[in-house]
């Protein structure tokens, strides 16, 4: 895996002095393990595109749908993409959510690329307002015409819910193994911006597919009965 990089986005800083499982490593390991035997995989909130990358090196033939609303990150994403020589890669200038139509995201008023960003108001302290175009997975799914979808990473900063209710249709279908960060009010870095999080109604649509709860742990799964921080 390569990884462009001018030392200003915080993903790549730390690829490049830890390895390549120096960002969310346990994490990483089972995605690259899962990615080698999907042929269909939707990377939600991709940002610079490592799990992207990690999916096109895994398995070549497999077809990758990239999301990143941001339009400075998704350049670098297209960059990492091209060097890489992944021509299955399809990166969108797309939030994901449970309507199609135009809606406003919010972005860390940094400098560099952003780590993350959100299309939740108030989820991080000085924020710059964007407008972006979203759509529902289960319409784009049709329109793309991907086929089963097999596995899906989602890093969506307090939208899982909304990601969620716009894929229904694919969860009940396709039944793809999804990977998601669930942030929790008392998780370190929101603590404050918010009195509730989601995870109860996420808990409820996964719940009603027939999905089952996992940890990833550093050297194992470990299965629990409802989501935990």
């Amino acid at each position: 895996v390569k990884i462009y990089s001018k030392g200003d986005d915080y993903i790549s800083t730390q690829v490049y002095w830890k390895g390549y499982k120096g960002y969310e490593g346990a994490t990483v390991h089972l995605f690259y393990h899962l990615a080698k035997k999907s042929n269909c995989i939707f990377d939600v909130g991709a940002n610079v595109g490592l799990f992207t990358l990690i999916a096109g090196c895994a398995n070549r033939k497999s077809a990758i749908y990239s999301f990143e609303p941001v339009p400075m990150i998704l350049e670098r994403l297209k960059r990492n993409a091209t060097i890489n020589h992944l021509s299955t890669v399809k990166a969108e200038l797309l939030a994901v959510g449970s309507a199609d139509g135009n809606i406003s995201f919010f972005v860390p008023d940094q400098e560099g690329i952003p780590f993350s960003s959100s299309a939740a108001k108030g989820w991080s302290e000085k924020t710059i307002e964007i407008n972006v175009r979203s759509i529902r997975l289960d319409n784009y799914r049709e329109k793309q015409k991907t086929g089963k979808v097999d596995l899906i990473k989602m890093d969506c900063e307090f939208h899982e819910k909304e990601v969620l209710a716009g894929m229904e249709n694919m969860l009940a279908k396709d039944q793809p193994i999804l990977i998601t960060e669930i942030l929790f009010p008392e998780s370190e870095g929101v603590k404050g911006h918010f009195e509730n999080s989601d995870y109860i109604e996420i808990e409820k649509i996964l719940l009603k597919h027939g999905y089952y709860f996992y940890l990833i742990n550093a050297t194992a799964l470990s299965r629990v009965d409802r989501l935990e921080y």
